[in-house]
């Protein structure tokens, strides 16, 4: 027999106030812009029809925002897990790309070869952040409730 697969939408929050300035804020808690909140409603609205079961965010207030936004249309809550928080770009963050290369040119050259695998002073490598354990207990929790296997989450906020 087979078994109902669970679709998850994993979702990126809308442009912040920072975006346009090229600036490192995975850990600052930095606000959505106009424009990012529109770009959420729209996508809000391509998602309106599916059967979305379940909300999950980061406690950060942008993903929370573009949570709430999505989850708006389903009537539901959002949930925040701390496990889906961006990393932390440690003492790069709140600087521009241009400021960290002039002031840290060698981790900024470390950076460039291999974003994944480096750090920061103070932050995290791309792979600390890679498939948080939030992503999946956020998840586990859905099936386990026995949602309509539609769920998503996020700091990227998740809508299930």
């Amino acid at each position: 027999m087979a078994s109902a697969a669970t679709r998850v939408f994993m979702v990126r929050h809308g442009a912040t106030v920072v975006s346009a300035e090229d600036r490192f804020a995975g850990a600052s808690d930095v606000a959505l812009s106009d424009e990012g909140r529109e770009q959420v409603r729209q996508l809000a609205e391509r998602l309106r029809n599916e059967k979305i079961a379940a909300v999950y965010a980061s406690p950060l207030g942008r993903t929370v925002e573009t949570a709430q936004i999505l989850a708006a249309p389903h009537k539901l809550e959002v949930q925040t897990r701390d496990g889906l928080r961006e990393i932390s770009h440690g003492r790069w963050e709140q600087m521009t790309r241009r400021e960290v290369e002039e002031k840290y040119p060698d981790e900024a050259a470390e950076w460039e070869k291999d974003p994944y695998t480096f750090a920061p002073v103070g932050g995290e490598s791309g792979r600390d952040g890679t498939c948080p354990a939030g992503a999946r207990r956020a998840g586990a929790q859905a099936s386990r409730r026995k949602h309509p296997r539609r769920f998503a989450q996020g700091d990227h906020p998740t809508v299930a």
